[in-house]
Parts: C-alpha cells; sequence; structure tokens
C-alpha cells in the first residue's frame, strides 16, 4: 500500500534536528510524536506519506526510548534478556547513553538485536509435577526499541482495525470484547456461538509472510528493516517472540490482513466477528449458519498458516437454555433474551498463573494484591451472578496457596468488585445528563459539607436546612478518609433523606469533584481503590453506590457559589 512511497534517498534526506526540535521532557516529547502520528491518520492518505520519512527518527529519538525504557521498567525491573543486563542495572546517566547510542545505530542503519534468552519455570512452584513453561527474554535496550515501535505503528495500524479487533489494543480489555458479544447478541438475537483460538498463534506465524504484509501496511522501508530485525533474530521460518512489546501488533496485523479484512469475501458478512488476541467469536442465528462460518474460518486461517485449536464440534454451542459457553474466562449462559456470566475455570486458572508469577518480582506481595486488583477488575460481568462471600472467601483461599497471606479486606475486595460492575454496567446505559435548574434558590433545600481532619486522621460529614439553619442529619468522626470522600458521603446522605421524605428540593455541595462522583456512580479515589481505607468507610461505599446505580433520585445537585452566596451554611467552620 505504501511500498513505492519514498523517492531515493528517503528519511536520509530529513534534518534529525528539524524532527527532534522540542522542547520539554521525554515524556512530553513522546506525546507530541505520537499526537502528530494519529493526526496524519485522521487527515488521510497525503498526510501519512508526509509523516511516514519521520517515523524512524521519531522511534531512535533517545527521549522516545526512554520513555519507553521506563514503561518496561515499571513493570519487570529485573527481566534481562542473552546480555544479563536489567533495567535496574544502569543509574540514569548510563541508561541515557545507552540509549543514545541505539538511536543512532537505528540512523545508521546498523542496529542489530541481541539474541533472547530462553528459560523454564515451573508451571506451579508448589506441584512440581505440573511441568515447566519456557520464557522468553530479551534485552531491555532491545524491548525498549520495540516498545517505541510498537507505540508510533499502533495509530497507522490500528485505524483499519474493525471494531471487533479488540485483544492488544490500548484502552481495550476482554470485558470490551464481551460487552461487544453481549450487545451484538442480544440485539441480533444471535445466540449460536462459535467459540475458537488459533493454536500456538505467536509459534505458528510465517516469518516471510509476515514481513510483507508488513511491507504493505508500513509506509517507511526503513522501518520495515528494522523490524525485519526482530522478526528473523532467530533462526527457523515460523514464529515470533511472545513476549516480545512489538510481538503483539505483529499478530493483529497478520491475523487482520488474512481474517477480517476478506472476511466478507467469504460470503459471510452478516456474521460478526469478535477477536481479542487469539480467541475467536463467531455471532450466528443457528447451527447451519455455525457451521458454514466455521468452514470459512478455518478455510482463512489455514491459508495463513494458523491452525484452529477446537475443530467444529467442540467450537459450535447453541446457547438455548441450559447450555453455555466459555470464552476469555467468563462462563457465558443465556437468561431469555439476555445473557450473563459467571467465573469461569479458566479464569481462576489465569489468577494461580498471575500469584505464581509475582515470586518472580520484586517486593512480591505487593504484586500479587496487584494481579489480585486486576483480576477483579475484568470480573465487573459475573458481579450479579456469583455469591460473593464464597468467591472472596476463594480468593483468599487461592492467594494462601501460594504464599500469600497479606491481603485487603473482603470488604475492599467487594467495593472494587462493585466498581468493576458500575462501569460494566456503564457500558449498556445511555447517560443521561441532569439539566441545572433554570433558576436556583438558596432560600430552601439542603445543603451538605464533609470534613477530613489529616491530623487526627478522622473523617465527618452533616447536612443543614436551608430555610431554618437546624442540622438534618450529622455523622462520624470515622477512621480513614478524605475530603472528596466525606463530601461524597454527604451528597448521597442527603439524597437518601430527600428521597424518604418524597421531597424533591435541590440539594447543595460545594465539592465538584463529589458532585461528579454522585453523577458518575464511580468513585476515583486512589486510596479507595488500593485498599487502604477502613472496613467501615468500604461498607458505606459499597452501600451509598449501591443505592444510587438502584435510585434516581430527582434533586437537583447544585454546587454552591460561595463568592456569590458565602460560606456553605453546612460548614464546619475550620478554615
Amino acid at each position: 500500500m505504501y511500498d513505492n512511497l519514498f523517492n531515493s534517498g528517503g528519511s536520509q534526506q530529513l534534518s534529525l534536528k528539524a524532527v527532534m526540535a522540542h522542547s520539554g521532557t521525554s515524556r512530553q516529547y513522546r506525546r507530541r510524536c505520537l499526537k502528530k502520528v494519529r493526526q496524519a491518520v485522521r487527515s488521510g492518505k497525503k498526510a501519512v506519506q508526509e509523516i511516514a520519512p519521520k517515523l524512524l527518527l521519531m522511534i531512535s529519538d533517545a527521549r522516545m526510548l526512554r520513555e519507553s525504557w521506563n514503561d518496561l521498567a515499571k513493570r519487570d525491573r529485573t527481566t534481562s534478556g542473552a546480555g544479563r543486563l536489567s533495567f535496574d542495572y544502569l543509574d540514569s546517566k548510563e541508561t541515557w547513553e545507552l540509549l543514545t547510542m541505539v538511536g543512532k545505530a537505528i540512523r545508521l542503519g546498523n542496529f542489530v538485536p541481541g539474541p533472547l534468552r530462553k528459560r523454564a519455570i515451573p508451571k506451579d512452584r508448589f506441584d512440581p509435577s505440573r511441568g515447566t513453561r519456557t520464557i522468553t527474554e530479551s534485552n531491555p535496550e532491545d524491548r525498549a526499541v520495540e516498545r517505541s515501535i510498537s507505540l508510533v505503528l499502533a495509530p497507522l495500524i490500528e485505524a483499519r482495525f474493525p471494531v471487533g479487533i479488540v485483544g492488544f489494543r490500548k484502552g481495550k480489555d476482554r470485558v470490551d470484547a464481551l460487552a461487544l458479544a453481549f450487545k451484538v447478541a442480544q440485539e441480533q438475537e444471535r445466540f449460536t456461538w462459535v467459540t475458537e483460538d488459533i493454536r500456538d498463534a505467536f509459534d505458528n506465524v510465517p516469518r516471510k509472510e509476515l514481513m510483507s504484509i508488513v511491507a504493505k501496511y508500513v509506509p517507511s522501508p526503513e522501518l520495515v528493516a528494522l523490524i525485519k530485525r526482530f522478526v528473523f533474530r532467530e533462526p527457523g521460518n515460523r514464529g515470533i517472540s511472545q513476549g516480545g512489546p512489538l510481538s503483539p501488533l505483529l499478530l493483529n496485523l497478520y491475523v487482520f490482513h488474512f481474517l477480517e479484512h476478506v472476511w466478507t469475501e467469504k460470503g459471510l458478512p452478516s456474521v460478526p466477528i469478535i477477536r481479542s488476541a487469539d480467541d475467536l467469536l463467531l455471532l450466528c442465528q443457528n447451527t447451519d449458519e455455525a457451521e458454514k462460518a466455521w468452514t470459512a474460518l478455518n478455510d482463512l486461517l489455514a491459508k495463513a498458516g494458523l491452525p484452529l485449536k477446537h475443530g467444529q464440534g467442540k467450537a459450535i454451542v447453541d446457547l438455548s437454555p441450559g447450555n453455555s459457553v466459555s470464552w476469555l474466562g467468563y462462563r457465558i449462559f443465556r437468561s431469555g433474551k439476555l445473557l450473563q456470566a459467571k467465573i469461569a475455570k479458566k479464569s481462576w486458572q489465569r489468577l494461580r498463573h498471575h500469584l505464581d508469577l509475582a515470586h518472580d518480582k520484586p517486593d512480591s506481595p505487593l504484586r500479587a494484591i496487584e494481579a489480585i486488583h486486576g483480576w477483579i477488575d475484568q470480573l465487573g460481568p459475573c458481579y450479579e451472578s456469583v455469591n460473593l462471600s464464597r468467591e472472596l472467601a476463594r480468593i483468599e483461599t487461592v492467594a494462601r496457596e501460594h504464599g500469600f497471606d497479606e491481603l485487603p479486606s473482603r470488604d475492599a475486595l467487594r467495593y472494587r468488585w462493585l466498581l468493576a460492575h458500575l462501569r460494566w454496567k456503564k457500558r449498556f446505559q445511555a447517560d443521561v445528563p441532569q439539566s441545572p435548574p433554570s433558576e436556583v434558590s438558596i432560600d430552601a433545600g439542603l445543603c451538605v459539607d464533609g470534613a477530613w481532619s489529616r491530623k487526627r486522621r478522622k473523617m465527618e460529614f452533616r447536612g443543614v436546612w436551608l430555610q431554618d439553619d437546624s442540622e438534618a442529619f450529622r455523622s462520624g468522626p470515622i477512621k480513614t478518609g478524605s475530603n472528596n470522600l466525606a463530601e461524597f458521603f454527604a451528597i448521597v446522605r442527603g439524597l437518601r433523606l430527600l428521597t424518604s421524605q418524597g421531597c424533591q428540593a435541590p440539594l447543595f455541595s460545594d465539592s465538584q469533584t463529589a458532585i461528579t462522583w454522585v453523577m458518575d456512580r464511580q468513585i476515583r479515589c486512589a486510596s479507595a481503590y488500593k485498599g487502604w481505607l477502613d472496613a467501615r468507610v468500604y461498607r458505606r461505599l459499597t452501600r451509598d453506590l449501591l443505592w444510587l446505580d438502584r435510585n434516581r433520585p430527582p434533586n437537583p445537585i447544585v454546587k454552591w457559589d460561595k463568592w456569590l452566596w458565602g460560606e456553605i451554611p453546612a460548614d464546619y467552620g475550620r478554615k
């Protein structure tokens, strides 16, 4: 598509000084580069042609490489390749010097990635009989280059992807894939599902065919040559490194070219495809359509050299009452014309896997908590279909089996699971913005305020009736919290009071943050999200969020204008 884009000379004729003329931090430099790439994609083919010679210079800039290095180091500072150099081995100055030399080598065209390091680790350190698995590691500087390539190329390549490609894309996860599947299936009554996996997808990608496709979609011959060095760094004709930062984008591109890009040519344009990495879902209306769709899928991927794992008999499932299907770690079943999800066995295996990996990283107890939090964040669709107390107890059991005893409280985990559930529900609900009242009177209504004492580490909140300055309610002091949490509790407590009295008077608060939390039914508080609060606070947060989710009080919530009306009457007067 871009094969004949360049005149002789290409990016070598472009002034490096012009590309690197950016002020600010390395993070700001990367942000500007990616913004330019996205703008070029939106502007069309001519703009992409104009920016193409700059892509290699963006990637090879030491600031871009340093930001990629920092991102990777946050995930695992101890990872090392064949050179046994880890992210935390060099100090800041040495890292800059290394990446500057790497960038220069890329621009001169003589950068060669180092060899990969392969090592076997036990699948389960507590059960040696399960055998081992092989993981592949590359040198940190190579990983930084791969990540920079992926970041710059993703906007160019993913602009061509249909909505059904979800995996390996920034800002998307398996919850997005499930939400899309539910939406399409319920709206179009497509309850015969074909669920397939590509067998050993990364290991089976033909390298020569992959590079011919990369050359069609990447508008820079120099960049294509750099990618080729990563793809062919090991002997053989098949396979790309599964652990490499660039490999997911290459796999997505390769499968897209052979599958989604030509799907309509197989005569089944009405059958939607949803793909999360190498997990495939075809949504069909009946078994006959499902069999034709599976055959078309098998033919296309066989042409690409990618075999399917399950076969037609196992892959096709009719979601009639009593039947269910496992996909992406969810057990999906039908209730009337609606679909619901539970936790599949594969999801529990994924949690065990991540807890096992936590032992190989620094601060393993913290890594284990992160693994549990990330796992729960993906289970919003299952919130109403499972016994929460039983599943939370099982999480604790699994963690203890892997040697982790210091976990967040059940109240904290229950609250986090609720947040995931509310995010899930929001995908299916149209936002109805609340119109502010045309005229606001402060002669009547309820005003609320909250307070947090850092010194005493106590939180409290109250409400005051505007018509007679009498106190409507008071709560606290409560151990742990913040000003915004106190304001949030005050607003919800006020709404509950007004609703119980059948009063539609306005409620006033001087905290725009808390008002936004109430309107969005979401709490954006780091201390609450990380499990640092008292159990009593988590129980109150869970109760209030559930009440907001199940009720839509008609009372307008108005931001108190202290410059116009003075201090809010509910203020504690401690400023």
